[in-house]
């Protein structure tokens, strides 16, 4: 699909009040458009498999669309994975409910998930060149509508998508209207005039063959499913004047006037404010993760079709990594299993994912050993004593596979099958990476066999591009600076990436294959299943594999072997920049993450990789925290939930990485790293700095003995003024940390950065959102904030908020807020009097009269008049 050019048209857009067309007379101004089409998403019209019409056709319901009650009344829920309605399909069997040439598009919608073509109502298609028919719908900030006309048909038609200038609030109800008379396109949101365009004219222009579809963008071959909440939806076929569309908003106002709601999901903060992107992961993956548990307590084995130790490993590696305790009942039963059951029929995904689920044991040991008892063995002796059992089983389940290995170097399911394919050989050289790490004596031939299998089954030739990859680390247009992100101060150090695949060793290993990539040519050579063919997923083992070779082989290859495999990687790249397709399946994301994070891959020319993977799995995760099947080979929910947590796992946790790099640890030293990043937080006890976030996390998902004593010595070490962001996380391990300690240790500390015990988790968060509201004033040297913040102040009786609004008010040089302050003069409590004055003090130019704020009530009294008269005086 190609829309750049069909967003060509928004350049006629003109952003200005709309006023009625030219002739209206004022009956017409009122008048009601003719109806097409109408829809309540109600109980009483969504039944079963059926949404019944109020005027128009009925649709047919696919998925499972759930109706909401909200204080003014029913909605259903779409949850934009499998939930849309089609109303005809193909659309022709609608056509007489179709608008011919005037309409008018309305609907009631709230949006979950910010889509960059996100559907509500749509009869179109949009493929290439090829643009027809029309669509109601938004992107990541905006709604818009979508039309092609025979006026504007230029062979094969032309789409002016018209943008609103307006953007919506996720999880809040929004009136969207969008008219056509034949020559202007109106667009209006919350009953105001949005948006306009002349680039359309004539009869709409509908394409041969679509779906006439709801709560979805859908042509003959793409489907973008709404997530979110859908009221009522109607098309006309007239255009509807401003005043009727003003009226009809005003009908159901009130609904704009609702907190956010999210539905089943409730991705939010209990304040209706949206999650941060590292709050999002951690909700999806703590979710994923009781989903996946539930299942394995139900039944051991998720899909028959799946050799049973395999179907096994692979669970349990993704729960491992996502931090689920090794002592966990289920997982631990898991790891029995596998211990008796592995070794019989050697198969080679079995073996491969058991690998690297030892290995993501090991590290959780490491991971605990080195932060809460921190290492000064060099030789790492102390490490491989801390996890014998699971070593000596990855010892056993190495030398297995590489007993496995054909003598080609490639892998087949079994060491008896005669074939190899790629996706068994991509496994087992993750699991060889793993190996080597450990330092299980993976033999050189192992390395050069597997690169030699990989050099031999690349296609030999392909297609130029000039496209290239950005790697980490390298400046591009739009960074603030080319340098690093370190201070001045900070010595120049490369800092391990956070979250990793479990493989990759020190990134000075790993000198980029991709220096004076503007001087090479890079062809588009891939690798298929087997020796024939190309596909995306094939290509992504390629290269990663291909990538462990590099590592492994490094300067023992002849020269013309370390280019042809240099080559080897670059061409790959040119495969997967051509043919641009992340989100295909679950195997082809969690296979491009492999690609990026032991290639150190930052963009793939312009496509930010991982934010594309990111945005398309916490849109599609389902209300019971599954994700939903995948167009892969045994993408049933459970093994694409365990891709999903493994893939969305790299972003918020270290567990995997080689414990030397660990970097939620310092080592001796770290109080420089602390003053710099105030996540990480400087420990004297230890004389390390510890990463604050990554605590937090480790505290939920294991609440016991250290690292409880751990949370403690941080939050009372973190950097007073910024406490507040604490909070989340305390809640977190507040509401699902299961020992009694560990939920009174969150309390206890949740009352410290407040001041006070506080009623609920609605009220912290609201304490924590007017925190950030103050820093984030002074941060950005926000004078128009001054009103809000003098008004937190008036209105918040702790003292902790008190200073951070003092303190905003200092550095904005807000003198307007002495008013205000000087109220906490005359207060009960000489703490508040304390500060009060010491706060006026700093915001006055001149020196100001005393005030004994410990003094008896009398001489308060009288020194406290002397000051309101100097006050009274500084602002004639």
């Amino acid at each position: 699909m190609n829309r750049t050019l069909s967003f060509c048209g928004l350049a006629l857009v003109v952003l200005c009040g709309l006023g009625s067309a030219p002739g209206v007379v004022e009956s017409q101004r009122s008048k009601p458009p003719r109806v097409l089409g109408e829809w309540s998403l109600d109980s009483k019209n969504l039944k079963k498999r059926t949404l019944r019409a109020r005027k128009g056709i009925p649709g047919r319901v696919y998925g499972k669309p759930m109706v909401l009650t909200d204080p003014l009344g029913e909605s259903t829920f779409f949850n934009g994975a499998n939930d849309y309605v089609v109303l005809a399909d193909p659309h022709t069997k609608g056509r007489r409910i179709l608008p011919s040439r005037d309409m008018t598009l309305e609907a009631w919608v709230s949006i979950n998930s910010p889509r960059r073509w996100g559907g509500i109502l749509s009869c179109l298609q949009d493929d290439g060149n090829s643009e027809q028919g029309w669509i109601l719908g938004y992107d990541e900030k905006r709604f818009y509508f979508g039309l092609a006309t025979q006026g504007a048909n230029d062979g094969d038609g032309k789409i002016t998508y018209l943008k609103s200038k307006t953007e919506y609030t996720r999880g809040r109800w929004h009136h969207v209207v969008a008219t056509y008379d034949g020559k202007s396109m109106k667009l209006y949101v919350d009953g105001e005039a949005a948006a306009e365009s002349g680039a359309q004219s004539g009869p709409v222009l509908y394409p041969r063959a679509t779906t006439y579809a709801l709560g979805a963008f859908y042509d003959s071959n793409e489907r973008y499913l709404h997530h979110g909440r859908i009221r009522q939806a109607a098309v006309y076929r007239s255009p509807a004047a401003p005043e009727w569309v003003r009226t009809r908003f005003d009908e159901h106002a009130a609904l704009t006037k609702l907190a956010p709601n999210f539905g089943p999901d409730q991705p939010e903060t209990a304040t209706g404010k949206a999650l941060t992107q590292e709050q999002a992961i951690d909700r999806a993956i703590d979710r994923g993760t009781t989903f996946l548990l539930k299942q394995i307590d139900k039944n051991r084995v998720a899909d028959k079709a799946v050799e049973r130790a395999s179907g096994i490993a692979f669970e349990t590696y993704a729960l491992t990594v996502a931090g689920v305790p090794l002592d966990h009942p289920l997982l631990a039963a898991n790891f029995d299993d596998l211990r008796s059951s592995i070794y019989g029929r050697k198969n080679t995904y079995g073996v491969s994912c058991y690998i690297l689920a030892l290995d993501a044991a090991i590290a959780q040991i490491e991971f605990e050993h080195a932060l809460l008892a921190p290492f000064t063995d060099k030789s790492g002796k102390t490490y491989q004593r801390a996890a014998a059992t699971y070593r000596d089983d990855l010892h056993k389940a190495v030398a297995i596979l590489l007993d496995s290995q054909q003598d080609g170097g490639g892998y087949r399911y079994y060491p008896s099958d005669k074939t190899p394919d790629n996706s068994c050989t991509q496994f087992a050289a993750l699991a060889m990476g793993v190996g080597s790490k450990r330092n299980m004596n993976v033999p050189f031939d192992a390395w050069d066999r597997l690169g030699r299998y990989f050099l031999k089954e690349q296609q030999k030739d392909g297609k130029k591009t000039e496209k290239r990859v950005v790697m980490q680390g390298q400046w591009v247009e739009g960074d603030e600076k080319a340098e690093d992100d370190h201070g001045d101060d900070e010595p120049k150090k490369q800092t391990p990436k956070q979250g990793d695949t479990g493989v990759a060793k020190n990134p000075k290993e790993y000198p980029a294959p991709l220096v004076g990539s503007e001087e090479i040519d890079v062809l588009q050579r891939g690798w298929g299943y087997t020796a024939a063919g190309r596909s995306w997923n094939m290509t992504c083992a390629g290269v990663s594999s291909q990538l462990l070779v590099r590592a492994n082989v490094k300067k023992r290859w002849p020269a013309e072997d370390q280019e042809a495999l240099r080559k080897s990687i670059w061409d790959g790249y040119g495969v997967l920049l051509e043919s641009w397709s992340p989100t295909s399946s679950y195997y082809g994301m969690y296979s491009l993450e492999k690609v990026a994070d032991l290639g150190e891959v930052r963009l793939f020319d312009t496509h930010d990789w991982y934010q594309e993977c990111v945005d398309h799995l916490l849109a599609r995760q389902l209300g019971d925290g599954s994700w939903p099947n995948g167009s892969g080979h045994h993408e049933v929910p459970r093994f694409a939930t365990s891709y999903a947590l493994l893939i969305l796992k790299r972003a918020t946790s270290l567990m995997t990485r080689d414990p030397s790099s660990v970097v939620i640890f310092t080592g001796s030293g770290g109080r420089e790293k602390s003053q710099q990043d105030r996540n990480w937080v400087f420990i004297p006890e230890l004389d390390t700095s510890v990463h604050a976030p990554q605590v937090l996390r480790t505290v939920r998902a294991r609440p016991r003995g250290k690292w409880i004593e751990l949370l403690a010595s941080m939050c009372a070490n973190y950097r007073e003024e910024f406490r507040y962001e604490l909070i989340p996380g305390l809640l977190e391990i507040r509401s699902k940390a299961g020992p009694k300690v560990a939920n009174r240790l969150a309390t206890q500390c949740l009352a410290a950065v407040v001041g006070a015990k506080l009623g609920g988790d609605v009220e912290y968060l609201k304490w924590h959102d007017q925190a950030q509201e103050i820093v984030t004033a002074w941060d950005d040297h926000n004078f128009s904030a001054i009103p809000a913040l003098m008004e937190i102040y008036a209105a918040t009786p702790h003292l902790a908020l008190k200073r951070l609004a003092g303190r905003a008010f200092t550095r904005l040089g807000a003198t307007e807020a002495i008013a205000v302050i000087a109220v906490d003069l005359e207060s009960d409590q000489l703490d508040d009097r304390e500060f009060a004055y010491r706060a006026i003090e700093g915001l006055s130019a001149n020196s100001i009269p005393k005030f004994d704020a410990a003094a008896e009530a009398k001489v308060r009294a009288e020194q406290l008049a002397a000051l309101k008269e100097w006050l009274a005086k500084q602002d004639q």
